[in-house]
């Protein structure tokens, strides 16, 4: 009996993030898309978008800064925040009806080790919220370290 009530408790704690998994990915963004594909035709936007949608989520539930890991990632949020009606709902739906999600480029470079352990924080969130460290692609830092925060 105590292991079923262990179980349910964990659920229960755990039940949240998948259902904010779960609203993010069904967000539709086909508008932003066709915007991104416009000015990235070698990029597949569809891995794009589901990658911007996990790295969200870890925004989001983390409530870190996080230094955006790719520039695909970078660009289809750029795509998103032109669309200014849609990004600040998008916001409201992940994040709560009085935060936004910040996309803040950080011009000064970032030293190696400070690279690297900013990368290695991503693939450690990805591992620990959803079991594979390579979910998202993390090549380098953007902008050349664009940061998205929750404010």
């Amino acid at each position: 009996m105590t292991n079923a009530i262990s179980v349910k408790i964990a659920i229960s704690k755990i039940e949240p993030y998948f259902s904010l998994l779960e609203r993010i990915l069904s967000w539709d963004i086909s508008h932003v898309k066709k915007h991104f594909l416009r000015d990235n035709p070698n990029i597949n936007s569809e891995l794009a978008a589901s990658q911007y949608f996990y790295f969200i989520y870890l925004v989001c539930v983390t409530g870190d800064t996080l230094y955006v890991p790719s520039r695909e990632i970078d660009a289809i949020t750029h795509s998103h925040i032109l669309y200014t009606h849609d990004y600040r709902n998008f916001c409201k739906f992940c994040a709560g009806a009085d935060k936004y999600i910040l996309h803040r480029p950080h011009l000064a470079s970032l030293s190696k080790e400070k690279t690297e352990f900013e990368k290695s924080k991503i693939r450690s969130l990805c591992l620990s919220h959803f079991g594979d460290a390579n979910l998202i692609k993390v090549t380098e830092l953007c902008c050349p370290s664009a940061m998205i925060k929750i404010g």
